[in-house]
């Protein structure tokens, strides 16, 4: 998949999740699409196109957000940076695998940025974060990695089968 297809998949994960996933949210948490889509293409890319894509998805999220800008950057990039090496040694094609790399990336930003939070100054009580956000962050990211990765790699076939036709063939003589 070419990267301007990537960045328009990271922006319309984004106002999904902004929008129709705002509607839907569980104890105050909705799904971050942004950070499953940065786990699929760290799984199918490597850790450095999971680290690249995490900073500009995440940069673009502080952005929008306005607030500790870098820190979700920061956050989504070494997210992306592990799954991306972690899905060098494993059979990253795997649906379960996809599912676990995101609970695990999603804990990981989760408290990259909560800490970051602290270390400039926006206290937080430790377990009531943690129970509250680390944790249904987990599980709700999670269950939409479920839906979104079989979609992701329908589109994937589908741009790769579009781009295939457009080539010409061999010549024939």
């Amino acid at each position: 998949m070419r990267t301007w297809t990537i960045v328009l998949l990271f922006f319309v994960g984004y106002v999904l999740q902004t929008s129709l996933f705002d509607r839907v949210a569980l104890w105050g948490v909705r799904p971050d699409i942004v950070m499953i889509l940065v786990c699929i293409v760290a799984l199918r890319r490597g850790p450095r196109e999971g680290a690249i894509s995490g900073a500009i998805a995440g940069f673009f999220v502080d952005l929008s957000g306005g607030r500790l800008i870098g820190l979700g950057a920061m956050a989504k990039a070494a997210a992306g940076a592990c799954v991306g090496w972690a899905g060098a040694r494993v059979f990253g094609e795997n649906a379960l695998v996809t599912v676990g790399m995101v609970a695990v990336a999603s804990v990981m930003e989760q408290v990259i940025y909560l800490f970051g939070a602290w270390a400039f100054g926006f206290p937080f009580p430790l377990q009531e974060s943690v129970v509250r956000v680390a944790l249904p962050s987990l599980w709700y990211d999670s269950a939409a990695s479920v839906v979104v990765y079989p979609l992701f790699l329908l589109l994937e076939r589908w741009i790769g089968n579009l781009s295939s036709s457009d080539r010409p063939g061999p010549i024939h003589g």
